[in-house]
């Protein structure tokens, strides 16, 4: 659910919609007061808000693995995360108001108590911390956004720019006022980019989102940002509103 999506769960709970009984969130980076506030709705109603965070990862928002936590105010309630590589990884972490059982090990996932994926779970973490990936997903982060608000400048198609490290999303509209998603265009874009070797995907239809490996070097940035800011040219260049 995007900051400007009103017709969610906790919209229709905040209107006195009927009954619902958990809210998700997955890979978003709406301004934090907004989280805030739909956390206040679901524990005034009762509900549960779940963070399904499988493309985050570590390191990726820019912040120090040691430092994360999974209760911060930026991310309430119950969260299911995952690292992802080779091995696939997954733990859900809740508190005990709403387990439902004494002990930890009966909550089931894919990879229950498998040594295999936490050895790998751990190997990646040293090696992110090894090779101050964080600080590096926060520096290339920062390149990329202020690119990007530059391809703003002169898209009006890219409605709001939004990112924090390697978590990028690009929200393109068919007119800045009204914030009609541009669906078909970022379809045309994704293609245009894909024929190019430039691969990514879209949520909502219309935002396309950057997240590349935490390796990624500035120049291999800087073609896919050039490779995007031609196909965005192409399409709103080209663009019918019939």
């Amino acid at each position: 659910m995007s900051p400007a999506d009103r017709t969610g769960p906790a919209a229709r709970a905040g209107d006195g919609g009927g009954d619902w009984g958990a809210g998700f969130r997955e890979s978003r980076r709406p301004p934090q007061k907004y989280w805030e506030g739909v956390r206040n709705l679901c524990r005034r109603y009762g509900a549960l808000l779940i963070f399904d965070e499988i493309i985050e990862g570590f390191g990726r928002d820019r912040e120090d693995v040691r430092k994360r936590t999974l209760s911060d105010a930026g991310h309430p309630g119950p969260r299911q995360d995952a690292r992802r590589g080779i091995v696939p990884l997954a733990g859900i972490v809740t508190g005990r108001s709403t387990t439902t059982a004494e002990t930890a090990p009966s909550v089931t996932t894919p990879t229950k108590r498998n040594a295999l994926a936490a050895a790998a779970g751990l190997a990646a973490i040293e090696v992110i911390e090894k090779e101050n990936l964080c600080a590096h997903a926060a520096h290339l982060g920062a390149h990329a956004m202020e690119r990007l608000h530059e391809m703003a400048d002169r898209h009006p198609m890219i409605g709001c720019v939004m990112g924090i490290g390697l978590h990028i999303g690009i929200d393109l509209v068919r007119d800045r006022q009204t914030k009609e998603r541009a669906v078909r265009e970022a379809e045309m874009i994704m293609f245009k980019c894909m024929e190019k070797g430039l691969a990514f995907k879209t949520i909502d239809g219309n935002v396309i989102t950057l997240r590349p490996a935490l390796v990624i070097t500035r120049e291999e940035m800087d073609w896919a940002l050039n490779v995007l800011d031609e196909a965005i040219g192409e399409v709103g260049g080209n663009r019918s509103d019939r």
